[in-house]
């Protein structure tokens, strides 16, 4: 993602008024400064820009789910504590969701289903966690050819249908204010997915 899509984004923020949202940007881009993505090199920054894009693109507005989409893995990836973010002005609407979205210490003898059973459990304590869980999933989704092999591509799909797409669909029926966000993000995860069906 470029520099003019940080820039348009910022100009999207200050338009609407979303200066929390916009203070969050700020915070996650000096967090994740020096990081890259595996596979792909870009700057990590890319991904919880491209995942805040993703919502707001689809019309969610909502001051603490875009924070969080830019926030969502500062607590997991770098050195920044929840404390930090209070500190810094995050509020704590936001603080919770971002928490409920960094992954836990797996458990020894944990399985993988166990794992994601635990984790996807605490994201649906929130819907809005929900909402930041799905479109960083559907990012995550349209960039792993870059950096994945077949058998890892299998299994994050695999994932996908079975803790995303039923997120997707009972946030449509409980949260009908979104259902064009769900709808359209549905339709990338089912693109994807039938993609990569027919290429094996």
């Amino acid at each position: 993602m470029s520099y003019n899509v940080l820039n348009v984004t910022r100009g999207i923020l200050l338009g609407r008024e979303m200066y929390k949202a916009l203070g969050a940007l700020e915070i996650a881009a000096k967090a994740h400064e020096g990081q890259t993505r595996k596979g792909s090199g870009e700057d990590y920054i890319n991904h919880p820009l491209a995942v805040a894009t993703e919502l707001l693109s689809s019309g969610v507005y909502d001051e603490d789910v875009i924070s969080a989409a830019f926030l969502h893995d500062v607590l997991e990836d770098t050195m920044i504590t929840p404390t930090d973010l209070l500190e810094k002005g995050v509020t704590p609407q936001t603080l919770r969701i971002v928490q409920l979205l960094t992954k836990p210490k797996a458990i020894e003898g944990e399985s993988e289903e166990e794992f994601n059973g635990r984790y996807y459990s605490a994201v649906m304590r929130d819907y809005r966690a929900e909402l930041v869980k799905c479109a960083d999933r559907v990012h995550n989704l349209s960039t792993m050819g870059e950096c994945w092999g077949p058998d890892k591509i299998k299994s994050y799909i695999a994932e996908a249908e079975s803790y995303v797409m039923p997120m997707l669909k009972e946030l449509r029926w409980e949260h009908p204010e979104y259902a064009s966000a769900c709808f359209n993000m549905k339709l990338v995860i089912d693109a994807i997915a039938n993609l990569s069906l027919a290429l094996k």
